[in-house]
């Protein structure tokens, strides 16, 4: 049985290799109009809701939210009640002196008049024909490539100009699209906004962050994501190593004899409860938990650790603890936070759960509570270098590259 990563990757080649496409839109480049049809192929595919999705991705406008046509740094972004996300484009905002009338969010919503009821419709029936021309008949393909008819033409229509456009996200949905019309015109950028790294096991939908990266230049955070997503990249990819994102902290802050937990999504609540029972074992520890807002409400945890004085629950956020005290170890995985210890000078120790996206190497690791307890018996606190996963600099970045792919 297939992947639904494998499912994706066949349904994108199947894409590429569509003919008379360029008649309904203006890029004669197959292999790029399964970049932009992508995003709405990987929803349809790892979504749990597919008719939700399909109604959305079909009969939902793209919707540029400002007036403004002309910029200087466009910078977009998508996400919506993501805090996290929201202070890190605030930083990078900051960092680069960029002003936050450049800043534009980019939505969908229902159809307000009958130009852009036709516009979807008529790419519908774009695609439609264009499928059953080329002998396919597979409502993914359809869906996705009549989201790419219709939001290409929205965003080639605005006539947006700007010298440098800057996507959150450039492999994601509108910004791909967008990020694709402004290839002709300006400097694009990508921005690296959580972790990038080989997945091992089951291949989650993030993988697209880089597998379908559509800006001409990648701002990555260091040499680790690069040794990581090389050969993922477009050919002619810049690179750009910068972190934006970081905070300052006090080295002389409190040391705390507590080990933080930091538990990654809901995705991995098995493995969450897993990683629980391991350390409710070790009683002459104290633990705090910090949960990833997904898991919040799930009794399945509570039950494990209620009867346990040494072990406590937090929602104070996770770079607010590691910022303000040094704990005796930080416990994660499958999770960016495994890497912000390592920023905020913690010691990082990665739980190995026999379902994990990724393993590094250079962070030392446990699978069970006799290796738990060898691994706190020998923390090294000075063991890895910063700079490997966070290149840290002063100096703005526009039209100034460290290296090619």
């Amino acid at each position: 049985m297939l992947s639904k990563y494998e499912k994706y990757k066949l349904t994108k080649e199947k894409i590429s290799k569509i003919l008379f496409f360029e008649k309904y839109i203006a890029v004669d480049d197959s292999i790029l109009v399964s970049k932009m049809a992508a995003p709405a192929l990987a929803r349809l595919v790892w979504g749990k809701s597919k008719l939700t999705n399909a109604f959305k991705i079909l009969f939902k406008m793209p919707h540029f939210s400002s007036e403004k046509r002309e910029f200087n740094f466009l910078v977009t972004y998508s996400f919506k009640n993501r805090k996290d996300h929201a202070d890190k484009l605030k930083k990078f905002l900051r960092e680069e002196n960029i002003d936050n009338s450049e800043c534009v969010f980019l939505r969908s919503r229902l159809p307000k008049n009958y130009k852009e009821f036709y516009l979807i419709i008529s790419s519908l029936l774009k695609s439609l024909y264009v499928c059953l021309n080329n002998n396919i008949v597979d409502m993914k393909v359809i869906i996705s490539l009549a989201y790419a008819i219709k939001s290409y033409k929205y965003y080639s229509s605005l006539d947006i100009k700007a010298s440098n456009y800057i996507a959150y996200n450039s492999a994601d949905m509108d910004e791909t699209i967008l990020t694709i019309v402004m290839n002709e015109k300006a400097n694009t950028y990508g921005l690296q906004h959580g972790i990038m790294c080989k997945f091992n096991n089951t291949v989650p939908i993030d993988i697209i962050n880089y597998e379908n990266f559509s800006a001409a230049n990648a701002i990555l955070w260091g040499d680790f994501t690069l040794a990581e997503i090389k050969s993922y990249l477009p050919e002619n990819c810049k690179i750009i190593k910068k972190y934006h994102f970081g905070e300052t902290y006090t080295h002389s802050r409190p040391d705390k004899r507590e080990i933080l937990v930091l538990l990654p999504r809901l995705q991995y609540l098995v493995n969450c409860i897993q990683l629980l029972e391991v350390i409710s074992s070790i009683s002459e520890e104290d633990f705090l938990i910090r949960r990833h807002p997904s898991l919040e409400g799930k009794n399945e945890l509570m039950k494990i650790v209620n009867s346990k004085s040494n072990i406590k629950f937090t929602n104070e956020p996770s770079n607010e603890l590691m910022k303000n005290s040094t704990f005796k170890c930080c416990i994660s995985f499958n999770s960016t936070s495994l890497f912000e210890a390592l920023y905020f000078g913690q010691t990082p120790l990665q739980y190995i759960s026999g379902n994990d996206e990724f393993i590094v190497d250079l962070i030392k690791n446990f699978s069970n509570e006799a290796e738990l307890r060898a691994s706190l018996m020998t923390l090294d606190k000075n063991s890895l270098t910063r700079r490997y996963f966070f290149e840290e600099s002063e100096e703005k970045i526009f039209g100034v590259y460290d290296e090619s792919v």
